[in-house]
Formats: structure tokens, C-alpha cells, sequence
């Protein structure tokens, strides 16, 4: 049976913007309970923006009429699981490459993916930097044989996210220095 959850998943590739828009959506969250000048992450957005005080107070009004109209007045957020499991783990970024070789790093990757969507009510709306079947894809795409955990994983593929938006890849574009 598919469970039917409120939460809405971003994914794509690196540098997509996925994590910077959960980021957004965390501090419009605070937004709501402190001034703008004291959440650092906004002031951050706004100096990439380079728009003033005036516009950016306009932008983000906009940004939290988005969520008044679809009548989300709660909402948590989850950032990049994998990133957190790496994070935890404090494995030196030189080893990290090594240890993902290792079976056991999938077990205990899923397992972390797991426990965090178990967290989270079916019922709560919940933005999510990446979701289970990302981690999969990931793990497949490395090479390893995800079907041989399918007992393990086949309750949490049966999630029917609300929404999923797949985000497209930002080009960066490298600037000439004249010297």
C-alpha cells in the first residue's frame, strides 16, 4: 500500500540551487518570528541578489505570499541527508571517496536516510533537500547491488511524496580577469 505523505523533495544534479532553496525556505520559516537583519543566511541571499534593502523586503513578501497561498503556515525542512550522514561520520574529505567503496557505507547511509524520514509525520509538510530514492540511484550508479537490501528497503519505497521538482543544472560561467 502507498502511503501518501505531504512532502515535497528537490532533486537534480550538484549546483542545482536544491540546497540553497532549503535554506531560503528555513529562514522565510524564521523570517516569520525575527527580523531579517539577525537571520545570517538572508543576509547572505540578499548581497548574491545585490538588490537593496526596499527590494529584497518586496522579494521575499512574495516568496511568503507563495506559502500563504497554498496554506502552508508550518513547515519543516530537511536538509541534504547524505551530506549530514558524511558530516556526522567526520570522515577527513580525502577518505571520504574511499569509504563510500565500502558495502557496509550503504547500509548505514540507508539506515540514516531512514531514521530521518521516519521522523517526519505523513501528514507534515516537510521540504526535502533529496529524498530515499535519490540515495539509491546514487548507490546504483556507483555499482552497488541495491536489490540486495530490497526486504530492508521495500516499506520506504512505497512513499508517495506530495510533489517532487527536479531541478536543471546552473552553469556557472567563469569571468576573464584582464591583467
Amino acid at each position: 500500500m502507498v502511503e501518501k505523505t505531504n512532502w515535497i523533495v528537490f532533486t537534480g544534479p550538484p549546483s542545482s540551487g536544491k540546497t540553497t532553496l532549503i535554506h531560503l525556505l528555513d529562514a522565510l520559516q524564521r523570517k516569520r518570528h525575527c527580523p531579517t537583519k539577525d537571520i545570517p543566511f538572508l543576509k547572505e541571499y540578499q548581497a548574491t541578489l545585490k538588490i537593496n534593502d526596499t527590494a529584497f523586503s518586496a522579494h521575499l513578501d512574495q516568496l511568503m505570499m507563495v506559502f500563504q497561498k497554498l496554506d502552508i503556515a508550518n513547515f519543516s525542512i530537511s536538509t541534504e541527508c547524505f551530506r549530514d550522514y558524511l558530516n556526522d561520520l567526520a570522515i577527513p574529505s580525502a577518505e571520504i571517496k574511499q569509504y563510500l567503496q565500502q558495502e557496509e557505507s550503504f547500509r548505514k547511509a540507508t539506515a540514516y536516510y531512514i531514521a530521518r524520514e521516519k521522523s517526519f509525520a505523513q501528514s507534515e509538510y516537510v521540504f526535502m533537500d533529496r529524498a530515499i530514492p535519490d540515495h539509491l540511484s546514487y548507490f546504483s550508479f556507483k555499482g552497488y547491488d541495491i536489490e540486495r537490501e530490497k526486504h530492508v528497503l521495500a516499506p520506504y519505497l512505497q512513499v508517495a511524496y506530495k510533489a517532487v521538482f527536479v531541478f536543471e543544472k546552473v552553469h556557472l560561467l567563469k569571468k576573464r580577469i584582464n591583467s
